[in-house]
């Protein structure tokens, strides 16, 4: 749940009181203290347009400050100036992550009007939300603004309403304050005009989704025509009396104060307030029926039986009554007792058993479809709450707490049975159940019991229902806990003192006895802690005789700041006779502080591990650490000296220890660890640290903004600080419903990036997906974790939906809300076998890995091609030199060539995928017929597949005569089809030239070039090695392969690979897959296995940052491809975009700078520029 509102002191007025000579009192208004993280942005616009919080990245402001002290007077020294937006083309443009929050806030500013009359025609725009970045030149009047409406002097706030709001100045100098709350939640939104409330109205759909921009000001004839002060966002909704407080404040001359604490300073816990829970074992009812409940002294086994003698001593509840008083046609008896362990319930349901609904024989089913009772309880204490326990003839349990089922209410023990005329059941609830404490008599707890009969209907309750619903926490009578005992003396017990506090409490006891017999036994003081469980502190023998009364003095130390209340009890040998309660009489904070001291001495070690970390944040938490435990060993040594004393502790010094707590514990739980945001390019450390200018209080949104049919990666990171020794979370996406687009979480892919080592070197390279997106912190380990959302399918449109980072088991540790905005926008990237750039991953050859899995792998990557093995359709898979032998003279097994690896060629067929087989493939021409008659009764056409044969691997000149021979008789066949050659840069006399390989017809033979990468794109010998290769008719495709891949540069190496062939027109780029013939593809130390992808241990594929950026790259050239198309049809119908034109003009300047952020930049104004032309 997120909080609505975090104040760090909530006053409704802070006032100062001056005594002046005349006996006049003055009344000094300050400014509602907001919690620092809970201020967004704030502009005092004095000296500069630069906030003094907020976030700035790719921030517009045209406008300009004023000169000549024309701002707001405040009274806080320098020059007050304000923001000229007066005037066409003045506007103030930020991003709103960061600077806004949809879900609630606050918007306060001062205008001075500068316009004439009613101010012309348009609108006069003070502030509004930018939906999407290519709107940002409008006014978008639909969505949430603040205007002053055009024609008339009214102000308006909310789309379409056209309510009538004065323009109204309360001050000589023309400066109005306006401002907005909202809160989504609960659905209101409220503008005031100099402190007081005008106008209020609901919060639309497209209202909840954040915005990618907003403005102050606008940009064109709709402008603000005024002067701008004082602007503040927050991100909580303040009251009515609030931002009256703030209005009087800033007509004082007071400006907001800048939040207390700035990213980059360390920032420690603050203390708390905390609510009194006091000792009361009562909750709130509202209903008049109170039911007194007796006590036994002995537990009892139950079987289902109600006519045990035990129940003889039991309350029966009056009888049950309809919604309109009436009684029920089926009588319903149930009976109750209490022991000191549990809570017994006795039901007696009578009708006619004939029809008895009971179809449901386990626990929680929906029983509420069966005849049931229904019985509630509201349970007090700080783990208490609202119980629904359903009941049928069979005796399953369905159940609830506050409304969530499956609390599976534990070692609680029901018995039914069924008889002729009705059903009877017996309930056993331990205390511990309710988890609260052993009552005494007079405590009470909440309780309503509901029946229903589902044929003939009938449905009843005591007490009685107002309403239907039965679930609703209304009606609830007292169930009020009876004496202990039925002895003639029991004694009345009354104390000087109505609560004690730590140290040595003196109190007197007054015992009474009221009966005709002498009492004697004795008089025990308990103490009850806040687990419920009790101690003895003292105990003393007494005797007071009939109809007289003693006063006993009692000594009651107290140790334990954690004691609920303490019991002084009158005994003899009837059992308890006589109690008095006193309950505490300080607050106090769960946990306390015991435990509270001991976690933090456990947190201080499991962070020892940092403690040469001088990032802030850590800095932080040891400051914080060591403060809290200071104090707490300050209120340790006030109590023992209080005990040594005969004294006890002040309330006030108890109060301060728990706010000590609960501000510690507040602080604790948002600490338990870090999360922010980093680009999925980089290589980082296992050590990685936040920002030092990180603000750790600032809300985190990840916005994706992509094409249909694209993958669009965000990298997290994760580390712990506050967690202990380790904490272990989950990422859990949500899925997207909205009208009536259903977007499965799946969706949103989550992967951990591991680390590797490679030469000494760190790298993360493997992403490693696992059911239930389990990631595991610890202090100073940083997990980074990739979100990647998969728009295939997903129409085009604005979602928002959330990932929750929640503990795995650890339920003291609260879940994490990182709320997700998907933007898809109004195209879709092609299918991959329309890419407009193809490509291939080479594969290797001594891997038993899962070939039809890869397949799937770089279709969904926009790969066109796919590679198989030889090995397959020869001898088979060969694991090691000598197995899987051919016969002397036999060159493949003629069975694998028509059968093996049927899976793969049906997956590719199904994907529309071309495949190369590679590696040692058979000199036997008898191979290629058999294998191309296979492919072609599949229906695949030659082009489809390629040969990789009859020519060395990256050749020289030496290897071109071989197989020369071959090559003709192929030739000679006419078959159309195809083989790749590999052609290396290698120089002559070695390498062979393009003068040898025309020589040697190799082209005319091999139609499928990859050409190492520093020769194709060499601006001397590449153009022509491409020129005379395309004139022979083949395709030229670019190749990159190199050992420790890892180390070599992202963007340049693997992401431009794809910009580098697609400006240069060749047909494809190729890169390696994987090589790893020493059986661990994640650790280099073994030998030499490198490649795109890790192999798992089931031989699947494994995805790394490389591969993502491969696909990055192809995504780019598809970006490219429909930019083109698209501005060739606009010039068609005579329209120009010289910006976008710009777009692909700026190409070859991107690849030199070589700048990730930079190309991030094109990505997304290339995607908007398209968007925007699909719609001309």
């Amino acid at each position: 749940m997120r909080k609505k509102h975090s104040f760090t002191h909530v006053k409704n007025l802070a006032v100062t009181f001056f005594s002046l000579s005349g006996g006049l009192i003055l009344f000094s208004a300050e400014p509602v203290q907001v919690a620092p993280s809970d201020v967004l942005f704030l502009a005092h616009f004095d000296q500069s347009t630069d906030p003094a919080a907020g976030n700035t990245e790719g921030m517009r402001c045209p406008a300009r400050i004023t000169e000549g002290s024309k701002g707001f007077p405040f009274a806080s020294g320098g020059r007050q100036e304000a923001l000229d937006l007066n005037g066409s083309g003045k506007f103030y443009l930020l991003p709103a992550a960061g600077n806004y929050d949809p879900e609630a806030g606050t918007i306060q500013m001062w205008v001075r009007p500068q316009w004439q009359g009613n101010g012309g025609p348009d609108s006069r725009v003070f502030f509004q939300q930018i939906p999407t970045a290519e709107k940002w030149g409008s006014f978008n009047w639909e969505y949430f603004h603040i205007r002053k409406r055009g024609k008339i002097s009214s102000f308006g706030f909310n789309g379409w309403r056209e309510k009538e709001i004065p323009v109204v100045c309360e001050r000589s100098d023309g400066w109005i304050q306006l401002a907005v709350t909202w809160d989504a939640e609960e659905d209101i939104r409220r503008f005031y005009v100099n402190g007081k409330m005008a106008d209020e109205g609901r919060i639309s759909d497209r209202d909840r989704l954040m915005p990618e921009q907003i403005m102050l000001g606008g940009p064109k004839g709709w402008n603000a025509q005024s002067l701008m002060d004082e602007v503040r966002i927050l991100r909580i909704a303040l009251t009515p009396e609030q931002i009256k407080q703030d209005f009087e404040s800033n007509m004082e001359g007071k400006p907001f104060p800048d939040p207390a604490a700035r990213a980059g300073e360390f920032r420690t816990y603050e203390p708390a307030d905390v609510k009194e829970d006091g000792a009361s074992m009562f909750v709130r009812t509202d209903a008049e029926e109170t039911v007194t409940v007796p006590f036994i002294a002995r537990d009892f086994q139950v079987d289902g039986d109600m006519e045990k003698e035990v129940w003889k001593e039991a309350v029966l509840l009056p009888e049950m009554k309809t919604i309109r008083g009436e009684s029920m046609k089926h009588r319903t008896e149930i009976r109750l007792l209490y022991s000191n362990t549990a809570l017994y319930i006795g039901a007696v349901c009578r009708q006619d058993m004939a029809q008895l609904a009971a179809q449901y024989d386990q626990d929680e089913q929906p029983l509420w479809n069966d005849d049931n009772l229904e019985l509630f309880f509201d349970i007090p204490g700080p783990r208490g709450g609202f119980y629904q326990l359903i009941v049928n003839a069979l005796g399953c349990l369905t159940d609830f707490k506050d409304y969530a089922q499956k609390i599976q209410l534990p070692n609680r023990t029901i018995r039914a049975r069924r008889l002729s005329d009705r059903w009877e059941l017996e309930f056993k609830i331990p205390f511990t159940s309710f988890e609260m404490a052993k009552p005494f008599s007079g405590d009470y707890i909440g309780f309503r019991f509901n029946r229903t009969v589902c044929s003939p209907p009938d449905r009843g309750s005591f007490p009685i229902m107002k309403q239907r619903g039965n679930n609703r926490r209304e009606q609830i009578g007292k169930l009020l806990f009876g004496a202990m005992s039925k002895a003639d003396s029991a004694l009345r017990i009354t104390l000087d003192k109505d609560s004690f506090l730590p140290g040595v409490n003196l109190a007197e006891a007054a015992l009474e006895n009221p009966g005709k017999t002498d009492f004697s036994g004795t008089l025990t003081v308990q103490a009850q802690n806040r687990e419920g469980k009790w101690s003895r502190i003292s105990e003393q023998p007494i005797l007071v005789k009939a109809e007289e009364s003693v006063k006993v003095p009692l000594k009651i130390p107290v140790n334990d700041p954690g004691l609920l209340r303490i019991a002084v009890l009158a005994k003899n040998s009837s059992g308890e006779a006589g109690m008095a309660m006193l309950p505490a009489g300080f607050v106090h904070a769960a946990p306390g502080i015991a435990k509270m001291k001991r976690e933090a001495v456990m947190l201080k070690n499991a962070l020892s591990v940092c403690s040469d970390v001088e990032h802030p944040v850590y800095r932080g938490a040891f400051v914080s650490l060591d403060r809290f435990l200071d104090k707490m060993d300050s209120f340790d040594a006030a109590l023992k000296k209080a005990l040594e004393e005969g004294t006890t502790v002040s309330a006030e010094e108890c109060r301060d220890a728990a706010r000590h707590i609960a501000g510690f514990q507040k602080y604790a739980d948002e600490k338990r660890f870090l999360v922010w945001q980093t680009s999925p390019w980089e290589y980082g450390s296992p050590a990685a640290l936040p920002p030092v200018r990180w603000n750790a209080d600032a809300p985190l949104r990840l916005d994706f903004r992509q094409a249909g049919n694209e993958r669009e990666a965000v990298c997290l990171i994760v580390s712990g600080l506050l967690c202990g020794n380790a904490l272990d979370l989950r990422a859990v996406p949500r899925s997207v419903q909205k009208n009536g687009v259903f977007i499965s979480r799946d969706k949103f892919e989550v992967y951990t990036e591991e680390f590797t080592a490679d030469a000494g070197n760190v790298y993360s390279a493997p992403l490693i997906r696992t059911d239930g997106n389990y990631i595991h912190v610890a202090p100073g380990k940083s997990v980074r974790v990739w979100i990647v959302f998969d728009s295939r399918g997903v129409p085009p449109g604005r979602y928002e939906t959330e990932i929750l980072l929640k503990p795995a088991y650890d339920v003291s540790a609260a879940s994490r809300r990182i709320p997700v905005s998907a933007t898809v926008w109004n195209f879709a990237l092609p299918e991959t076998h329309e890419w407009p750039l193809q490509s291939f991953m080479w594969g290797p050859n001594m891997c038993n890995y899962d070939e039809a899995a890869l397949l799937r792998l770089v279709h969904a990557f926009h790969m066109t091609h796919g590679w198989t093995q030889g090995f397959h359709y020869t001898r088979g898979f060969r694991t090691e030199t000598g197995l899987n032998k051919l016969p002397e003279g036999v060159s493949f097994r003629e069975d694998l060539v028509r059968t093996a690896n049927q899976e793969f060629f049906d997956t590719a067929q199904k994907l529309k995928m071309k495949f190369v087989f590679g590696w040692n493939l058979p000199s036997d021409i008898r191979w290629y017929e058999l294998m191309s008659e296979r492919m072609e009764k599949m229906g695949f056409q030659p082009r489809d597949y390629v040969f990789k044969a009859f020519i060395a691997d990256e050749f020289v000149k030496k290897h071109i005569p071989k197989n020369a021979e071959s090559r003709q008789k192929i030739m000679d066949l006419k078959k159309d089809w195809w083989f790749q050659a590999v052609y290396l840069s290698t120089p002559p006399p070695t390498g062979a030239t393009m003068d040898d390989i025309e020589a040697a017809k190799l082209p005319e033979f091999f139609k499928f070039w990859t050409v190492i990468g520093n020769l194709v794109f060499d601006p001397n010998r590449g153009p022509d090695v491409i020129r005379r290769l395309k004139q022979k008719g083949c395709e030229v495709w670019s190749y990159r392969c190199n050992i420790h891949m890892d180390k070599l540069p992202i963007l340049s190496y693997y992401r431009f690979h794809a910009w580098e062939a697609y400006l240069r027109k060749l047909d494809g780029i190729a890169l390696w897959d994987a090589l790893e013939p020493h059986g661990d593809p994640f650790d280099h130390a073994d030998g030499y296995d490198d490649g795109a992808v890790r192999y798992g241990i089931d031989g699947k594929p494994v995805q790394t940052k490389v591969l993502h950026a491969v696909r990055e790259g192809l995504e780019d050239v598809a970006y490219m491809d429909r930019l083109e198309k698209e501005l060739q049809r606009v010039r068609a119908n005579g329209k120009s975009f010289p910006e976008y034109e710009k777009l692909l003009a700026d190409r070859e300047g991107i690849l030199k700078r070589s700048n990730q952020a930079e190309v991030d930049d094109w990505r997304l104004k290339t995607g908007l520029a398209i968007d925007r032309l699909t719609r001309e």
